[in-house]
């Protein structure tokens, strides 16, 4: 039987924390916890996850100041979790699922991934492109954006297995209310998974992404120049390995990225592929 795993999102991240090797693990914001939460509504000792008799997970809230949800319904005893729970400790998810034995087996579940790409600039669409298929994942530009809604409906329309599991759209180079989008795109087809960019803005702040995610989104995320490909690779490992994830893909590790930016000619050359006419590319 394949381990459990534990994907835990907070207003920053994404992380996988995978539940073998151990039979208990803690939750706080301690840093003495397996799991340290960063969330101000989290307790020094918050919560904890057991394995029982007959690989049973069980979790436990510790009589924690501000309780804990499992499925938006706060717990009062140990609770049994069962594949797909949703378990908040704050602002903090943390998603119960069952792990694949192995990212190649799970890779070639899924041989054609995709991702439904519309930016505003020439240099990050690069940079998704390139990035991506070193995991074989490819991208499929759209630059006609009154046909934009269109072209998802006939795509949808053709075949259910036209979609990409992946829209990454630039709030910058869609012409209309983006969270309007995201809501329908939500409502028509929910196997969508939408990432917002801002193509001129290098910071975003955790109200912004909060709305975005109540609009439909998975995350919103910040411009990227190319000074960041470098300085700044852990903003860009967060942004591209979120994605990923989504995909069912292996992640990218720092040294392959560097790897990545010192071969590729497209990214060694970046100067050549940015828009002059946005603040950051």
């Amino acid at each position: 039987m394949s381990p459990y795993q534990l994907i835990i999102h907070d207003n920053e991240s994404v992380e996988t924390l995978t539940l073998s090797g151990m039979t208990i693990w803690t939750f706080g914001r301690s840093k003495e916890n397996t799991v340290q939460i960063q969330d101000l509504m989290a307790s020094r000792v918050h919560a904890q996850l057991e394995i029982h008799q007959n690989d049973q997970y069980v979790f436990i809230d510790l009589d924690s100041r501000n309780g804990t949800l499992i499925n938006d319904k706060p717990i009062t005893k140990p609770q049994l979790l069962k594949d797909g729970d949703r378990i908040c400790i704050g602002n903090t998810v943390l998603v119960f699922e069952q792990a694949l034995e192995n990212t190649l087996e799970k890779d070639l579940s899924c041989p054609d991934k995709k991702v439904f790409m519309l930016h505003a600039s020439a240099a990050q669409t690069a940079f998704w492109q390139e990035i991506l298929a070193f995991r074989d994942v490819s991208i499929v530009k759209e630059t006609s954006v009154p046909e934009f809604k269109k072209q998802i409906d006939l795509d949808a329309a053709s075949s259910s297995e036209a979609l990409p599991k992946v829209l990454l759209m630039d709030v910058r180079a869609y012409q209309g209310d983006c969270y309007q989008l995201c809501r329908w795109i939500r409502q028509k087809y929910p196997q969508y998974q939408i990432f917002l960019t801002d193509s001129k803005r290098r910071t975003l702040s955790a109200l912004e992404r909060q709305v975005a995610i109540k609009n439909g989104a998975v995350n919103q995320f910040p411009a990227m120049s190319r000074r960041d490909l470098v300085l700044n690779s852990a903003e860009v490992l967060r942004q591209v390995n979120e994605v990923l994830q989504v995909l069912d893909s292996q992640l990218i590790e720092k040294d392959e990225l560097l790897f990545i930016l010192r071969t590729n000619d497209v990214l060694k050359d970046w100067h050549s592929i940015e828009s002059p006419t946005h603040e950051v590319a």
